[in-house]
C-alpha cells in the first residue's frame, strides 16, 4: 500500500485503521463515495471534510508522512 488515511480530531492526527490505498484513482474512488454518503463541507486536494463533523480527513504517503497532491 503506498497511501493512508489520517483523521484529524481535536488536534491530533490519528490513523483510520483499514484505509490504505495503491493508487490516487482509489483515493479519489474513497472521497466521492463519502461525498455522496456524508455531504461534502469542504476539500483542497486530498484533504476533505464532510458535513455534520468536525473531523478532518488528510490521505498522506506510507513512506515520508507527507500530504499526498492531486
Amino acid at each position: 500500500m503506498r497511501y493512508k488515511l489520517m483523521a484529524q480530531i481535536d488536534g491530533q492526527e490519528q490513523d483510520v485503521g483499514g484505509q490504505r490505498k495503491n493508487t490516487k484513482q482509489e483515493i479519489k474512488d474513497w472521497v466521492e463515495c463519502n461525498i455522496k454518503a456524508c455531504g461534502l463541507d469542504w476539500r483542497v486536494g486530498f484533504t476533505i471534510k464532510f458535513k455534520n463533523s468536525s473531523t478532518i480527513y488528510v490521505w498522506r504517503w506510507i513512506k515520508n508522512d507527507e500530504t499526498v497532491a492531486v
